[in-house]
């Protein structure tokens, strides 16, 4: 016989698995459509150069922490030769976006939940709810995705739990 701790650790594990798959797909579909905006105005090594057209030149929180956390000495400036991609100063600050990017899609699926559990709906609504946002947002960016846009949503759906 399973435990009631042991069942609700099993639940959670479930839970964070199903999560993943959920954010996983969406950012599949996401990458795939829009990939990074390799448009040289509003590419992701345009937000790392400074060199961004506004206003998208304002999201620049993962691009910050992107350039803290990359080891700044073991990677030199960029070379004009290289793509982006496989050059050592952005292959790390990308592979941070991304990371980051993807941990703003699962924040995205908990802070929706969070937001329809404290309107009164049910956990199952509001979990459902939730990961059909999460899955259909490449879909909804139809004139443009952004990888910002995961961010700006869940912080929006964060703000809005905080003003209850």
């Amino acid at each position: 016989m399973v435990s009631g701790s042991t069942l609700k650790a099993i639940r959670l594990v479930a839970l964070l698995l199903l999560s993943c798959a959920i954010a996983g797909a969406s950012f599949s579909g996401y990458v795939k459509k829009w990939g990074f905006r390799d448009d040289p105005r509003l590419s992701l090594q345009a937000h790392f150069d400074g060199t961004a057209d506004r206003p998208f030149a304002y999201r620049r929180l993962f691009v910050d922490i992107a350039d803290a956390v990359a080891p700044a000495a073991s990677s030199p400036r960029p070379s004009v030769t290289q793509p982006p991609a496989t050059d050592p100063y952005y292959a790390g600050r990308f592979r941070i976006v991304y990371a980051l990017t993807f941990a703003s899609l699962l924040l995205l699926l908990w802070s929706g939940y969070r937001l329809l559990q404290g309107s009164g709906f049910s956990r199952l609504v509001s979990y459902a709810a939730s990961a059909a946002l999460v899955l259909l947002f490449p879909m909804i960016q139809a004139q443009g995705g952004y990888w910002y846009d995961f961010t700006e949503t869940a912080f929006f759906c964060l703000f809005l739990i905080a003003a209850r």
